[in-house]
């Protein structure tokens, strides 16, 4: 199994606070990980550090066994896609350039698309379903149009680490699916994507492993029927849920408060 990242002791602070204690994370090729924990975890803090859009006070990551910090940008923006947590988008670029942005990293300052540019984008499109939208303004869409829109633009880098932060945040169930299932058919083909999430069920139904943040530290990690005990609910979300086996899965019911 390829180890796509590896990150080692990452601390993060922001003006004395520390946001991030000596955390360690690792992503597989083929693999979907989910990152959950309660408000003011560090999730969103993580995700970013991996993707190289904060920088870690102290600690190492290495991507496919190289050290981050010895990785050029271009390369680094050319094997990582990441989806950030909001969607609000205010200028009216077509939705097809939109996420033609996408190929940017793979081209020179000067070079235009390519036939191979053109069929990746497009390939991007059907894949979210967002070919019908191809010449609407993207500020024009709802949220989930939104979503699916940069979903396409993260598919359209070819990368081979996805980082994406609760991209389902504010969707219907039907949109929720839709994204987790695009991303989770992205890993089946060979990637690997890391994914913050606080809806527990759809962690459990599309991740392999969860890393569960708390207060900056790794509570736990693993299988989600491990790291979603009723110790660690207790812990670190403070709730009581009830579990529901359905065949050889399982789904949580948050019940009450403790």
């Amino acid at each position: 199994m390829t180890t796509l990242i590896r990150a080692e002791k990452i601390c993060f602070s922001y003006e004395g606070t520390k946001i991030l204690d000596e955390v360690d994370f690792d992503l597989n090729a083929g693999e979907m990980v989910g990152i959950i924990g309660p408000n003011g975890a560090g999730k969103s803090t993580l995700i970013r550090v991996l993707a190289g859009i904060l920088h870690q006070n102290r600690g190492d990551i290495h991507y496919s066994s190289e050290a981050g910090k010895k990785i050029h940008g271009t390369e680094l923006s050319r094997s990582i896609s990441y989806i950030p947590q909001r969607q609000e988008i205010y200028w009216p670029l077509l939705v097809e350039r939109t996420v033609a942005l996408g190929r940017f990293p793979h081209l020179m300052s000067d070079q235009d698309l390519n036939e191979e540019d053109k069929r990746v984008v497009e390939s991007a499109m059907e894949a979210t379903g967002i070919v019908h939208l191809r010449d609407r303004p993207v500020n024009t869409l709802s949220g989930g149009e939104r979503t699916l829109v940069l979903t396409a633009r993260a598919l359209a880098v070819e990368p081979k680490i996805i980082l994406a932060d609760e991209p389902v945040q504010g969707l219907d169930p039907n949109h929720e699916l839709q994204v987790m299932e695009i991303l989770h058919a992205r890993v089946k083909s060979g990637c690997g994507a890391a994914v913050v999430l606080h809806h527990l069920n759809l962690a459990i139904r599309f991740c392999d492993r969860l890393f569960l943040l708390d207060r900056g530290k790794i509570r736990a990690s693993g299988k989600p029927s491990d790291v979603l005990s009723s110790e660690n609910l207790k812990q670190s979300y403070g709730i009581q849920a009830h579990r529901i086996e359905v065949g050889n899965d399982f789904f949580l019911l948050p019940w009450q408060r403790i």
